[in-house]
């Protein structure tokens, strides 16, 4: 999974009796330099969005109605669980918020209407596009600021020790590699490993990224 991906993943949390599924996740692709073709990149990554959620709903109910839906408007990451929960109520389902994420209950008679639901309210209020495309440089360099003037005072405030960054152009150049240097993450490892770590907590604290970093 792609490093953007992985950091600012919605994660929905499901309290189930049975298995159940969250909203396909996201495909990241590289921010185009126009203004006109990020939109058009945007749109695409949603109608792909859109479509991995219509087929894994059919895979497991090949005989499954899905119905259409019209978009109200795009969400910001930090309105999905309040949007989504509301909208799932309004359909009758019972979700509540659950920090940033949302937690419903699945029944087995009642799987495919929870699956329906979430697909729903994803094409009624989408997340930006934005949050899953690769990072330009200036937004990385952005993002440095933010790590390193906001973020890991945050973080030593609350008495986690992280490790020294790296230089602005190394932090840049390596941001997509595998093992670069993230605060976050060496923040998360101390908290699971205490015994009153709450990572959730931790996050609304002290937010990983704040959304000035994506236009």
């Amino acid at each position: 999974m792609n490093r953007t991906t992985r950091l600012l993943a919605v994660t929905v949390v499901l309290a189930v009796t049975v298995a159940g599924c969250a909203p396909g996740e996201s495909t990241p692709v590289v921010a185009a330099v126009s203004p006109s073709s990020v939109n058009d990149s945007r749109e695409t990554i949603l109608a792909e969005n859109v479509a991995a959620a219509r087929q894994d709903i059919l895979d497991q109910f090949p005989d499954a109605a899905i119905p259409v839906v019209d978009r109200v408007r795009i969400i910001t990451l930090s309105e999905y669980a309040t949007v989504t929960a509301a909208c799932l109520v309004e359909l009758g389902l019972e979700a509540v918020v659950d920090g940033d994420s949302v937690r419903t209950l699945v029944l087995p008679a009642h799987e495919l209407e929870q699956r329906l639901g979430f697909y729903v309210c994803q094409l009624k209020y989408p997340i930006d596009a934005k949050y899953t495309m690769e990072l330009t440089s200036a937004q990385l360099r952005l993002l440095y600021a933010y790590l390193t003037e906001s973020l890991i005072p945050c973080f030593e405030a609350l008495g986690y020790s992280i490790s020294e960054p790296p230089v602005e152009e190394a932090f840049v150049d390596t941001y997509y590699d595998e093992l670069s240097w993230s605060p976050a993450t060496e923040a998360h490892n101390q908290s699971v490993d205490s015994e009153d770590g709450n990572v959730e907590q931790l996050d609304a604290l002290c937010p990983q990224v704040p959304d000035s970093v994506y236009g």
